[in-house]
Order: structure tokens, then sequence, then C-alpha cells
């Protein structure tokens, strides 16, 4: 027979505590002054190169019509190589902007998501995989006489490139960001890769100080084609990048918008004593009409 007594003496099971809610934090300002920065050296190249690729068409059209004069053949071909030497040092900005950019990003989806498993180190990617199709190219591609071992050599450069892309959709997962526009511009920049090292592009035009050192007449039309195509892949491609940095950064932000409204509603529901945030006040419509209570009749 059970008594009083041996129900108080039944152990009480310890109360379960939730784990905290971990917080969102608001991203870092700044990743779009980067974008901004980023696009623009990236339109100033294809600008570069469709200014180059309209001066070899000018040259060749010119040459067809009435020929020309050594003097003006080595003017352009003298602009033409400013021009290569300018797109360079773009080139070099391009790929500093991107870096600090790709850094300052991951690191706001790792505030926004509330998730630290991302490092501002997976920026170094690419750099590193720029650097890897450099000697690629340089090893490989360009000392290939044939063509099997310059297209094994640009799939190879693809394949490099493709980490960069894999690590950007790691990080855009977190955030739920749309990864189409990094795959366009990754098969744009392949694309353009393998046409400067299989065809011509401005980087790759070989100009010399003297009439045995130029391209050869026939090729002028030629390598202003490849050119102006080089300058249109170019401007989609720098399209394609904006959108793909503008809609991780947008991601972020609305990630961390959701986090946060989520977070304190779910405080403001735990709370005993009420909410601890209160809800924001719905403002009134500008020419929403304000009744007024009728006086009361005089005497």
């Amino acid at each position: 027979m059970s008594t009083p007594a041996d129900g108080l003496a039944r152990p009480v099971a310890a109360p379960v505590v939730a784990k905290p809610l971990k917080s969102s934090r608001e991203p870092v300002p700044g990743a779009g002054l980067l974008r901004i920065a980023l696009v623009t050296c990236l339109a100033a190249m294809t600008i570069i190169t469709l200014a180059a690729g309209l001066l070899v068409l000018l040259l060749w059209a010119n040459d067809r019509n009435s020929g020309l004069l050594s003097r003006q053949v080595q003017d352009t071909w003298d602009r033409v190589r400013g021009l290569a030497d300018a797109q360079l040092l773009v080139a070099i900005a391009v790929v500093v902007f991107a870096t600090v950019w790709f850094g300052l990003a991951t690191y706001n989806v790792a505030r926004a998501s509330a998730k630290r498993r991302y490092s501002i180190a997976v920026a170094l990617t690419l750099p590193a995989a720029l650097v890897g199709v450099w000697l690629i190219g340089d090893r490989i591609v360009e000392p290939s006489e044939e063509w099997p071992g310059e297209v094994a050599g640009v799939a190879l450069q693809a394949l490099v490139l493709a980490v960069p892309l894999v690590v950007y959709e790691y990080v855009a997962s977190a955030v739920d960001a749309r990864r189409n526009p990094a795959r366009a511009t990754y098969l744009i920049g392949v694309g353009s890769a393998a046409m400067i090292q299989l065809l011509e592009g401005l980087s790759t035009i070989e100009v010399g100080s003297g009439p045995g050192e130029w391209p050869l007449a026939d090729d002028w039309g030629r390598l202003a084609s490849y050119l102006l195509i080089g300058a249109l892949l170019q401007l989609v491609g720098t399209l394609f990048a904006n959108e793909a940095c503008r809609s991780l950064e947008d991601a972020a932000q609305l990630r961390y918008e959701l986090r946060n409204q989520f977070t304190t509603s779910v405080l403001n529901r735990a709370s005993p004593t009420g909410p601890l945030v209160p809800p924001m006040p719905v403002p009134a419509a500008p020419d929403a009409a304000v009744p007024v209570a009728p006086e009361p009749p005089t005497a």
C-alpha cells in the first residue's frame, strides 16, 4: 500500500533547458561599393578591348582602300600596345577588387546566416585559380604545337576555374542566393580564356617596333573580328558578374532581416512578462479622415 510519503520520494526530472538561439548579425557595409568598383574595372576592360578592335578594323579598312604609310601603321600598333598595357593594369585591379569583395561577402553570409563555418580564406580560391590558369597556359597551352594539347590545356583550365565557382555556390547555399548568374559568368570566362589562347586576344597580339615585327596585313581583319567578339563576351560577362555579386549581397541582407524577425518573435512569445520588443506601430494613411466625436447639444 502506497503512502503520500512515497510520492514525495520519487525523483523529479531535471528541467530541459533549450539551447539559445544564434542571433543573426547585420552584414558589414561596403560590399556594394566593392561591387561597383569591380564592375567599373570590368567595363573599362571591355572599352579597352573595343577600342583596340576598332583601331585594327580602321587600319585594315584604310589599307584595303588607299594604302597606308609605315609611319601610320606604326602609330596604330603603338596605340594598340598601349591599350594592352593599360588592360593588364586594369585586370590586376579586377583581381584585387574581386578577391576583397568575395571575402567580405563570405563574411557577411556567415554573419547573416549565424553560421561560423565560413572563413574569409575561401576568397583566396579566386586568385589561386587565376594563377593556376596562367601557369597552365604558360606551361601547357602555349608550348603545344598541335590542337589536342591546346584543347587539353584549356580543359584543365576550366577545371581549375570551377573551384571558385563551387566555393561560391557553397557559400550562396547558406542564404539561398541565386547561382545561375555565377554559372553564366564562369562559362563566359572559360570561353574568353579559350578564345584568347586558341585564336587571338589583345593580350596575345605580338607587336614589335618595326615593319617586320607587325602582324601581317592579311590578318588585320581577322584580328579585328576577334577583338570585337572578345569585347562582346566581356560585356556580357560583366553584366552576369554584377548580377552574381548583387544576388549574394541581397540574399545575405534578406536572410539577416528574416532571422532577426524570427528571433524577436520567438523571444516575445517565450517572455512571461509580455513582449520584450514592442511591435512597430503601423502608420496611418496620410489622407485618412480622423473621426471626430459630435459635440453634446447645448441648452
